[in-house]
Protein backbone atom coordinates (compact mmCIF):
# COMPACT_ATOMS: atom_id res chain seq x y z
CA UNK A 1 0.00 0.00 0.00
CA UNK A 2 1.67 3.29 -1.20
CA UNK A 3 1.31 6.23 1.00
CA UNK A 4 2.62 9.33 -0.37
CA UNK A 5 1.72 12.48 0.72
CA UNK A 6 1.72 15.40 -2.08
CA UNK A 7 0.19 19.01 -2.42
CA UNK A 8 -2.51 19.24 0.10
CA UNK A 9 -5.50 21.09 -1.10
CA UNK A 10 -5.89 24.64 -0.03
CA UNK A 11 -9.49 23.54 2.04
CA UNK A 12 -6.79 20.78 4.25
CA UNK A 13 -4.89 23.77 4.90
CA UNK A 14 -7.29 25.96 6.43
CA UNK A 15 -8.35 23.14 8.17
CA UNK A 16 -4.94 22.26 10.27
CA UNK A 17 -4.16 25.99 10.28
CA UNK A 18 -7.52 26.08 12.55
CA UNK A 19 -5.72 23.15 14.46
CA UNK A 20 -2.56 24.98 14.39
CA UNK A 21 -3.61 28.03 16.07
CA UNK A 22 -5.49 26.15 19.12
CA UNK A 23 -3.23 23.50 19.31
CA UNK A 24 0.09 23.64 17.90
CA UNK A 25 0.64 27.35 18.91
CA UNK A 26 -0.12 26.68 22.60
CA UNK A 27 2.38 27.78 25.09
CA UNK A 28 4.82 25.52 25.53
CA UNK A 29 4.97 25.55 29.39
CA UNK A 30 6.09 22.91 31.96
CA UNK A 31 6.72 18.93 31.28
CA UNK A 32 3.90 16.60 31.10
CA UNK A 33 4.37 14.14 33.50
CA UNK A 34 4.74 10.04 31.96
CA UNK A 35 4.05 7.45 33.61
CA UNK A 36 5.82 4.63 33.78
CA UNK A 37 3.37 2.16 31.55
CA UNK A 38 3.73 4.58 28.50
CA UNK A 39 7.73 4.90 29.01
CA UNK A 40 7.65 0.91 28.38
CA UNK A 41 5.07 1.50 25.67
CA UNK A 42 6.77 4.45 23.70
CA UNK A 43 10.27 4.81 23.40
CA UNK A 44 12.56 6.35 20.43
CA UNK A 45 14.88 3.78 19.15
CA UNK A 46 16.16 5.54 15.97
CA UNK A 47 19.07 4.78 14.30
CA UNK A 48 21.54 7.75 11.63
CA UNK A 49 21.70 6.18 7.75
CA UNK A 50 24.43 8.22 6.34
CA UNK A 51 24.90 8.63 2.93
CA UNK A 52 27.90 10.74 2.95
CA UNK A 53 31.45 9.34 2.28
CA UNK A 54 29.52 6.13 1.32
CA UNK A 55 30.30 4.05 -1.73
CA UNK A 56 28.42 1.59 -1.39
CA UNK A 57 25.53 2.73 -3.67
CA UNK A 58 26.88 4.35 -6.97
CA UNK A 59 27.73 1.29 -9.02
CA UNK A 60 24.51 -0.34 -8.56
CA UNK A 61 21.19 -0.72 -10.93
CA UNK A 62 17.79 0.55 -9.70
CA UNK A 63 17.20 -3.34 -8.62
CA UNK A 64 19.94 -3.84 -6.73
CA UNK A 65 19.63 -0.42 -4.54
CA UNK A 66 16.09 -1.73 -3.53
CA UNK A 67 17.35 -4.99 -2.69
CA UNK A 68 19.78 -3.33 -0.42
CA UNK A 69 17.86 -0.78 0.57
CA UNK A 70 14.71 -3.55 2.19
CA UNK A 71 17.88 -5.60 3.21
CA UNK A 72 18.99 -2.61 5.20
CA UNK A 73 15.60 -1.82 6.74
CA UNK A 74 14.54 -5.45 7.65
CA UNK A 75 17.81 -6.04 9.78
CA UNK A 76 17.45 -2.40 11.78
CA UNK A 77 13.57 -3.54 12.39
CA UNK A 78 14.58 -7.19 13.62
CA UNK A 79 16.82 -5.49 15.93
CA UNK A 80 14.18 -3.34 16.88
CA UNK A 81 14.80 -0.02 15.97
CA UNK A 82 11.80 2.19 15.34
CA UNK A 83 13.35 5.27 13.53
CA UNK A 84 15.14 5.52 10.25
CA UNK A 85 17.10 8.92 10.35
CA UNK A 86 18.12 9.15 6.29
CA UNK A 87 20.69 11.63 5.00
CA UNK A 88 19.10 13.20 2.12
CA UNK A 89 21.00 16.33 1.60
CA UNK A 90 24.52 16.13 3.05
CA UNK A 91 26.73 18.53 0.40
CA UNK A 92 24.15 20.38 -1.05
CA UNK A 93 23.07 17.67 -3.05
CA UNK A 94 19.76 15.19 -3.38
CA UNK A 95 19.48 11.59 -2.20
CA UNK A 96 15.80 12.62 -3.95
CA UNK A 97 14.29 13.77 -7.02
CA UNK A 98 15.13 17.49 -5.82
CA UNK A 99 13.42 20.44 -7.49
CA UNK A 100 16.78 22.52 -6.46
CA UNK A 101 19.32 20.26 -6.10
CA UNK A 102 21.62 17.84 -7.96
CA UNK A 103 21.49 13.96 -7.48
CA UNK A 104 24.50 13.36 -4.85
CA UNK A 105 27.50 11.82 -6.52
CA UNK A 106 27.47 9.33 -3.43
CA UNK A 107 24.69 7.51 -5.18
CA UNK A 108 25.91 7.83 -8.50
CA UNK A 109 29.27 8.70 -8.63
CA UNK A 110 29.42 11.82 -10.35
CA UNK A 111 26.82 14.57 -8.76
CA UNK A 112 23.91 15.87 -11.14
CA UNK A 113 24.04 12.14 -12.30
CA UNK A 114 20.42 10.48 -11.87
CA UNK A 115 20.25 6.73 -11.30
CA UNK A 116 19.45 4.26 -13.64
CA UNK A 117 15.79 5.56 -14.64
CA UNK A 118 15.67 8.26 -12.66
CA UNK A 119 14.85 6.43 -9.33
CA UNK A 120 14.10 7.83 -6.14
CA UNK A 121 15.18 6.07 -3.27
CA UNK A 122 13.41 8.12 -0.83
CA UNK A 123 9.80 7.49 -1.67
CA UNK A 124 10.71 3.54 -1.47
CA UNK A 125 12.79 4.07 1.95
CA UNK A 126 9.77 5.68 3.29
CA UNK A 127 7.29 3.45 1.74
CA UNK A 128 9.45 0.39 2.96
CA UNK A 129 9.80 2.11 6.50
CA UNK A 130 6.02 2.62 6.78
CA UNK A 131 5.31 -0.92 5.96
CA UNK A 132 7.29 -2.16 8.79
CA UNK A 133 5.89 0.53 11.01
CA UNK A 134 9.07 2.74 11.47
CA UNK A 135 9.16 6.23 11.13
CA UNK A 136 11.44 8.10 8.14
CA UNK A 137 13.02 11.52 9.19
CA UNK A 138 14.38 13.36 6.33
CA UNK A 139 18.24 14.39 7.51
CA UNK A 140 20.25 17.35 6.03
CA UNK A 141 22.84 19.26 6.49
CA UNK A 142 21.50 22.77 5.85
CA UNK A 143 24.45 25.29 4.94
CA UNK A 144 27.23 22.51 4.32
CA UNK A 145 27.88 22.61 0.73
CA UNK A 146 31.03 21.13 -0.42
CA UNK A 147 32.78 18.12 2.13
CA UNK A 148 35.95 18.99 -0.59
CA UNK A 149 36.04 21.83 -2.76
CA UNK A 150 38.41 19.93 -4.99
CA UNK A 151 35.15 17.60 -6.12
CA UNK A 152 33.81 18.52 -9.28
CA UNK A 153 30.20 19.85 -8.65
CA UNK A 154 27.22 19.63 -11.01
CA UNK A 155 26.26 23.40 -12.97
CA UNK A 156 23.15 22.74 -11.35
CA UNK A 157 24.96 23.02 -7.76
CA UNK A 158 24.43 25.90 -5.39
CA UNK A 159 28.00 26.88 -5.78
CA UNK A 160 27.68 27.17 -9.19
CA UNK A 161 24.65 29.05 -9.33
CA UNK A 162 25.31 31.55 -6.38
CA UNK A 163 28.97 31.94 -5.92
CA UNK A 164 28.76 34.89 -3.64
CA UNK A 165 26.89 32.89 -1.23
CA UNK A 166 29.96 30.40 -0.41
CA UNK A 167 32.47 31.02 2.01
CA UNK A 168 35.73 27.86 1.96
CA UNK A 169 36.53 26.86 5.02
CA UNK A 170 39.69 24.53 5.96
CA UNK A 171 38.65 22.63 2.60
CA UNK A 172 35.19 22.12 2.33
CA UNK A 173 33.01 24.98 1.27
CA UNK A 174 29.61 26.12 3.25
CA UNK A 175 26.34 28.83 2.38
CA UNK A 176 26.70 31.52 4.86
CA UNK A 177 24.07 31.37 7.30
CA UNK A 178 24.66 35.28 7.87
CA UNK A 179 22.73 35.48 4.09
CA UNK A 180 18.49 36.25 4.76
CA UNK A 181 18.57 34.62 1.22
CA UNK A 182 20.46 31.56 1.86
CA UNK A 183 18.16 30.91 4.89
CA UNK A 184 14.95 31.08 2.44
CA UNK A 185 17.29 28.91 0.11
CA UNK A 186 17.45 26.14 2.30
CA UNK A 187 13.63 26.32 3.89
CA UNK A 188 12.50 26.03 -0.48
CA UNK A 189 14.09 22.64 -0.17
CA UNK A 190 12.85 21.64 3.26
CA UNK A 191 9.29 22.53 2.07
CA UNK A 192 10.03 20.71 -1.12
CA UNK A 193 10.94 17.69 0.59
CA UNK A 194 8.17 17.41 2.84
CA UNK A 195 5.55 18.86 0.68
CA UNK A 196 6.30 15.80 -2.29
CA UNK A 197 7.45 13.14 0.49
CA UNK A 198 5.52 11.02 3.29
CA UNK A 199 7.87 11.98 5.65
CA UNK A 200 7.54 11.77 10.11
CA UNK A 201 10.10 14.49 10.64
CA UNK A 202 12.84 16.84 9.47
CA UNK A 203 16.41 16.24 11.35
CA UNK A 204 19.15 18.34 11.23
CA UNK A 205 22.66 17.58 12.93
CA UNK A 206 25.47 19.36 14.44
CA UNK A 207 26.69 20.97 11.34
CA UNK A 208 25.63 24.63 11.63
CA UNK A 209 28.14 26.74 11.50
CA UNK A 210 31.38 24.84 10.84
CA UNK A 211 33.43 23.82 13.33
CA UNK A 212 36.58 26.06 14.27
CA UNK A 213 39.95 25.10 13.35
CA UNK A 214 42.79 27.06 15.29
CA UNK A 215 44.35 29.86 13.07
CA UNK A 216 41.52 29.66 10.19
CA UNK A 217 38.97 32.40 10.47
CA UNK A 218 35.54 32.03 8.80
CA UNK A 219 34.97 34.74 6.48
CA UNK A 220 31.80 35.90 6.57
CA UNK A 221 32.95 39.84 6.91
CA UNK A 222 30.63 40.87 3.74
CA UNK A 223 27.66 39.37 5.67
CA UNK A 224 28.43 40.97 8.61
CA UNK A 225 28.75 44.48 7.41
CA UNK A 226 25.55 44.44 4.93
CA UNK A 227 23.87 42.21 7.52
CA UNK A 228 25.36 42.63 11.22
CA UNK A 229 26.48 45.59 11.46
CA UNK A 230 23.04 48.15 10.72
CA UNK A 231 21.35 45.71 13.16
CA UNK A 232 23.44 47.00 16.29
CA UNK A 233 26.24 43.98 16.18
CA UNK A 234 29.84 45.31 16.76
CA UNK A 235 32.70 43.20 15.47
CA UNK A 236 33.44 42.27 19.28
CA UNK A 237 29.94 40.44 18.95
CA UNK A 238 30.33 38.98 15.70
CA UNK A 239 28.87 35.55 18.02
CA UNK A 240 26.04 36.97 19.02
CA UNK A 241 25.37 38.04 15.68
CA UNK A 242 26.13 34.25 13.88
CA UNK A 243 24.10 32.92 17.04
CA UNK A 244 21.06 35.45 15.66
CA UNK A 245 21.46 34.00 12.01
CA UNK A 246 20.73 30.47 13.50
CA UNK A 247 18.00 31.45 15.78
CA UNK A 248 16.31 33.18 13.08
CA UNK A 249 16.74 30.07 10.39
CA UNK A 250 15.27 27.66 13.24
CA UNK A 251 12.48 30.14 13.62
CA UNK A 252 11.58 30.35 10.03
CA UNK A 253 12.53 26.85 9.18
CA UNK A 254 9.97 25.80 11.83
CA UNK A 255 7.55 28.35 10.38
CA UNK A 256 8.33 26.33 7.39
CA UNK A 257 6.92 23.39 8.56
CA UNK A 258 3.90 24.54 10.17
CA UNK A 259 2.64 25.93 7.32
CA UNK A 260 3.45 23.13 4.87
CA UNK A 261 2.83 20.08 6.83
CA UNK A 262 2.70 20.67 10.74
CA UNK A 263 2.46 17.21 11.57
CA UNK A 264 6.21 16.92 10.69
CA UNK A 265 8.40 17.20 13.77
CA UNK A 266 11.18 19.30 13.89
CA UNK A 267 14.50 17.55 15.39
CA UNK A 268 17.94 18.95 16.05
CA UNK A 269 20.92 16.71 17.17
CA UNK A 270 23.20 19.09 18.43
CA UNK A 271 27.17 18.34 19.70
CA UNK A 272 26.89 17.16 23.46
CA UNK A 273 28.24 20.11 24.89
CA UNK A 274 25.78 22.89 25.53
CA UNK A 275 28.15 25.11 26.99
CA UNK A 276 30.97 24.32 30.18
CA UNK A 277 30.51 25.67 33.52
CA UNK A 278 33.78 27.54 33.43
CA UNK A 279 32.31 29.69 30.72
CA UNK A 280 28.29 29.94 32.03
CA UNK A 281 27.80 29.18 35.64
CA UNK A 282 24.34 27.31 34.22
CA UNK A 283 26.80 24.86 32.05
CA UNK A 284 28.05 21.19 32.40
CA UNK A 285 30.84 20.58 34.75
CA UNK A 286 32.96 19.71 31.56
CA UNK A 287 35.72 21.33 29.41
CA UNK A 288 35.35 20.37 25.12
CA UNK A 289 34.40 22.15 22.58
CA UNK A 290 31.34 24.15 23.33
CA UNK A 291 27.77 24.30 20.65
CA UNK A 292 27.05 27.62 21.72
CA UNK A 293 30.03 29.63 21.51
CA UNK A 294 31.94 27.38 18.40
CA UNK A 295 28.76 26.10 15.66
CA UNK A 296 26.53 29.36 17.52
CA UNK A 297 24.12 26.71 17.59
CA UNK A 298 21.52 27.62 20.89
CA UNK A 299 19.67 24.51 21.28
CA UNK A 300 18.26 25.36 24.27
CA UNK A 301 16.64 28.55 23.73
CA UNK A 302 14.95 26.61 20.38
CA UNK A 303 13.66 23.87 23.02
CA UNK A 304 12.39 26.73 25.58
CA UNK A 305 11.10 28.44 23.23
CA UNK A 306 8.86 25.28 21.54
CA UNK A 307 10.82 26.48 18.03
CA UNK A 308 11.65 22.38 17.46
CA UNK A 309 9.72 19.25 18.46
CA UNK A 310 13.05 16.60 19.75
CA UNK A 311 16.50 16.91 20.68
CA UNK A 312 19.07 14.52 20.59
CA UNK A 313 22.38 16.06 21.77
CA UNK A 314 25.50 13.63 20.46
CA UNK A 315 26.70 12.12 24.12
CA UNK A 316 29.38 9.89 22.58
CA UNK A 317 31.56 10.29 25.74
CA UNK A 318 32.04 7.20 27.93
CA UNK A 319 31.54 7.20 31.48
CA UNK A 320 35.28 8.46 33.42
CA UNK A 321 35.96 10.37 30.38
CA UNK A 322 38.06 13.42 31.84
CA UNK A 323 37.04 16.14 29.45
CA UNK A 324 32.88 15.21 29.12
CA UNK A 325 31.68 12.74 31.44
CA UNK A 326 28.67 10.74 29.52
CA UNK A 327 26.88 10.60 33.91
CA UNK A 328 27.89 14.58 33.78
CA UNK A 329 26.20 15.69 30.24
CA UNK A 330 23.39 12.86 30.08
CA UNK A 331 22.07 14.78 33.56
CA UNK A 332 22.79 18.39 32.91
CA UNK A 333 20.83 17.38 29.61
CA UNK A 334 18.01 15.68 31.91
CA UNK A 335 18.04 18.89 34.23
CA UNK A 336 17.12 21.31 31.35
CA UNK A 337 13.90 22.73 31.55
CA UNK A 338 13.08 21.81 27.82
CA UNK A 339 9.33 22.60 28.05
CA UNK A 340 7.47 19.76 25.85
CA UNK A 341 10.98 19.51 23.45
CA UNK A 342 11.63 15.89 23.71
CA UNK A 343 14.42 14.68 24.92
CA UNK A 344 16.95 11.77 23.34
CA UNK A 345 20.48 10.28 23.60
CA UNK A 346 22.69 10.33 20.59
CA UNK A 347 24.78 6.76 21.58
CA UNK A 348 28.41 6.39 19.67
CA UNK A 349 28.44 2.53 18.88
CA UNK A 350 31.80 1.55 18.61
CA UNK A 351 32.79 3.63 21.70
CA UNK A 352 30.07 2.37 23.72
CA UNK A 353 30.83 -1.37 22.74
CA UNK A 354 34.49 -0.95 22.80
CA UNK A 355 34.27 0.32 26.61
CA UNK A 356 31.12 -2.10 27.25
CA UNK A 357 29.14 0.57 28.48
CA UNK A 358 26.09 0.43 26.31
CA UNK A 359 23.63 -1.48 28.47
CA UNK A 360 24.46 1.46 31.73
CA UNK A 361 24.36 4.32 29.25
CA UNK A 362 20.61 2.97 28.22
CA UNK A 363 19.54 2.42 31.37
CA UNK A 364 20.76 5.93 32.38
CA UNK A 365 19.11 7.45 29.60
CA UNK A 366 16.08 5.86 30.79
CA UNK A 367 15.74 7.82 33.47
CA UNK A 368 16.11 11.20 32.09
CA UNK A 369 15.12 11.02 28.44
CA UNK A 370 12.93 9.37 26.03
CA UNK A 371 14.81 6.85 24.12
CA UNK A 372 17.98 6.53 21.74
CA UNK A 373 19.87 7.73 17.86
CA UNK A 374 22.03 5.06 17.80
CA UNK A 375 24.88 6.39 15.29
CA UNK A 376 25.90 4.91 12.44
CA UNK A 377 23.82 2.49 11.22
CA UNK A 378 26.39 0.71 9.74
CA UNK A 379 27.65 -0.43 12.94
CA UNK A 380 24.04 -2.00 13.40
CA UNK A 381 23.93 -3.96 9.98
CA UNK A 382 27.57 -4.87 11.16
CA UNK A 383 27.03 -6.01 14.50
CA UNK A 384 29.91 -4.17 15.60
CA UNK A 385 31.29 -5.48 18.96
CA UNK A 386 27.76 -7.66 19.25
CA UNK A 387 25.27 -5.00 19.41
CA UNK A 388 22.63 -6.77 17.43
CA UNK A 389 22.17 -9.49 20.42
CA UNK A 390 22.86 -6.82 23.26
CA UNK A 391 20.27 -4.93 22.04
CA UNK A 392 17.90 -8.03 21.54
CA UNK A 393 18.12 -8.73 25.12
CA UNK A 394 17.96 -4.74 26.40
CA UNK A 395 14.87 -4.31 24.28
CA UNK A 396 13.47 -8.27 25.55
CA UNK A 397 12.66 -8.67 21.85
CA UNK A 398 9.14 -5.74 22.52
CA UNK A 399 8.49 -3.61 19.87
CA UNK A 400 7.42 -0.10 21.18
CA UNK A 401 6.17 2.75 19.18
CA UNK A 402 7.60 6.43 19.17
CA UNK A 403 6.81 8.82 22.02
CA UNK A 404 3.98 11.18 21.49
CA UNK A 405 4.44 14.20 20.14
CA UNK A 406 3.74 16.06 23.43
CA UNK A 407 1.52 19.70 21.90
CA UNK A 408 -0.52 17.31 20.57
CA UNK A 409 -1.69 14.86 23.05
CA UNK A 410 -5.31 15.81 22.68
CA UNK A 411 -5.71 15.52 19.20
CA UNK A 412 -7.89 12.33 18.31
CA UNK A 413 -7.09 9.18 16.12
CA UNK A 414 -9.94 7.43 14.19
CA UNK A 415 -10.89 4.18 15.59
CA UNK A 416 -10.31 1.26 13.47
CA UNK A 417 -13.50 -0.34 12.06
CA UNK A 418 -14.97 -3.41 10.22
CA UNK A 419 -11.92 -5.69 12.52
CA UNK A 420 -12.45 -8.99 11.15
CA UNK A 421 -11.14 -12.40 11.05
CA UNK A 422 -10.18 -13.76 6.85
CA UNK A 423 -8.15 -16.10 4.96
CA UNK A 424 -5.06 -16.01 3.14
CA UNK A 425 -3.42 -17.87 0.41
CA UNK A 426 -2.89 -21.02 1.85
CA UNK A 427 -5.18 -20.71 4.54
CA UNK A 428 -3.10 -18.67 6.89
CA UNK A 429 -5.40 -16.80 9.25
CA UNK A 430 -5.41 -13.15 8.93
CA UNK A 431 -6.64 -9.98 10.38
CA UNK A 432 -8.25 -7.29 8.22
CA UNK A 433 -9.81 -4.02 8.91
CA UNK A 434 -10.88 -1.13 7.18
CA UNK A 435 -8.05 1.33 5.92
CA UNK A 436 -9.04 4.87 7.39
CA UNK A 437 -5.95 6.57 6.46
CA UNK A 438 -6.51 9.65 4.44
CA UNK A 439 -3.97 11.65 2.60
CA UNK A 440 -3.66 15.35 3.92
CA UNK A 441 -5.00 14.20 7.24
CA UNK A 442 -2.82 13.76 10.13
CA UNK A 443 -5.52 12.73 12.28
CA UNK A 444 -5.69 9.48 10.31
CA UNK A 445 -3.63 7.03 10.52
CA UNK A 446 0.09 6.39 10.36
CA UNK A 447 0.91 3.09 11.94
CA UNK A 448 -1.74 0.39 12.70
CA UNK A 449 -1.15 -1.15 16.66
CA UNK A 450 -2.37 -5.03 16.87
CA UNK A 451 -1.94 -6.34 20.25
CA UNK A 452 -3.01 -10.00 21.87
CA UNK A 453 -5.34 -10.68 24.33
CA UNK A 454 -3.61 -13.93 26.37
CA UNK A 455 -6.89 -14.41 28.26
CA UNK A 456 -9.60 -12.94 25.84
CA UNK A 457 -10.68 -10.04 27.29
CA UNK A 458 -11.28 -6.70 26.74
CA UNK A 459 -10.20 -5.94 30.22
CA UNK A 460 -6.47 -7.25 29.00
CA UNK A 461 -5.88 -4.14 27.33
CA UNK A 462 -3.61 -2.26 27.42
CA UNK A 463 -1.55 -3.20 30.57
CA UNK A 464 -1.82 -7.35 29.68
CA UNK A 465 -2.18 -6.69 26.22
CA UNK A 466 1.27 -8.07 23.76
CA UNK A 467 2.16 -6.09 20.90
CA UNK A 468 2.63 -8.13 17.75
CA UNK A 469 2.90 -5.56 15.21
CA UNK A 470 3.35 -1.93 14.12
CA UNK A 471 2.71 -1.30 10.43
CA UNK A 472 0.75 0.72 7.81
CA UNK A 473 -1.01 -2.00 6.47
CA UNK A 474 -4.58 -3.11 7.61
CA UNK A 475 -4.13 -6.24 7.83
CA UNK A 476 -1.87 -9.01 9.81
CA UNK A 477 -1.23 -12.69 9.23
CA UNK A 478 -1.85 -14.56 12.73
CA UNK A 479 1.36 -17.23 13.93
CA UNK A 480 -0.40 -20.43 14.26
CA UNK A 481 1.67 -20.69 17.58
CA UNK A 482 0.94 -19.27 20.39
CA UNK A 483 -2.74 -19.11 19.76
CA UNK A 484 -4.20 -16.00 21.15
CA UNK A 485 -7.58 -15.83 22.88
CA UNK A 486 -8.40 -12.26 21.20
CA UNK A 487 -7.44 -9.54 19.61
CA UNK A 488 -6.67 -5.67 19.74
CA UNK A 489 -6.03 -3.03 17.16
CA UNK A 490 -5.51 0.80 17.26
CA UNK A 491 -4.53 3.36 15.18
CA UNK A 492 -1.62 6.07 15.61
CA UNK A 493 -2.14 9.35 14.31
CA UNK A 494 1.00 11.09 12.68
CA UNK A 495 1.32 12.66 16.42
CA UNK A 496 1.46 9.62 18.13
CA UNK A 497 -1.80 9.50 19.84
CA UNK A 498 -3.40 5.87 19.80
CA UNK A 499 -6.87 5.78 19.16
CA UNK A 500 -9.44 3.50 21.32
CA UNK A 501 -9.33 -0.18 20.41
CA UNK A 502 -11.75 -2.25 18.41
CA UNK A 503 -11.46 -5.90 19.85
CA UNK A 504 -12.20 -9.23 17.92
CA UNK A 505 -12.32 -12.82 19.76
Amino acid sequence: MKRLFMLSLWSGFLVFFFLLTFIGCAPRKGTLSQTDFERERREMRAAWWPTVWRNDYKEKSAVQLKQLFVQRIDRLHQIGINTVVFQVRSEADAFYASKYEPWSRFLTGVQGVSPEGVFDPLPFIIEECHKRGMELHAWINPFRASVNVTNPTSPEHVSRRYPKWIVEYNGQSYLDPGLPEVRSYVCRVVQDIVLRYDVDALHIDDYFYPYPVAGIPFNDNQSFEKHGAPKGFSWTKKGDWRRDNINRFIVQLRETLQTTKPWVALGISPFGIYRNSKSWAGGSKTSGLEGYESLYADVVLWAKEGWIDYLTPQIYWNYGHPSADYQVLLDWWGAQKLGKTMLYVGQDIRRSMDSQQLPSKITHQRRVARGDFFWPADDLWANYGGIVPQLSKIYAGRRVATPIRQEFRKTTSKKVTDLRYALGGGSSPFLEWKDTYQEGDPLSPRFYLVYALPNGKKSDFPHKAQLLSISSQPFYQIPYQPIYKGFAVTALNHFGVESKPSFLF
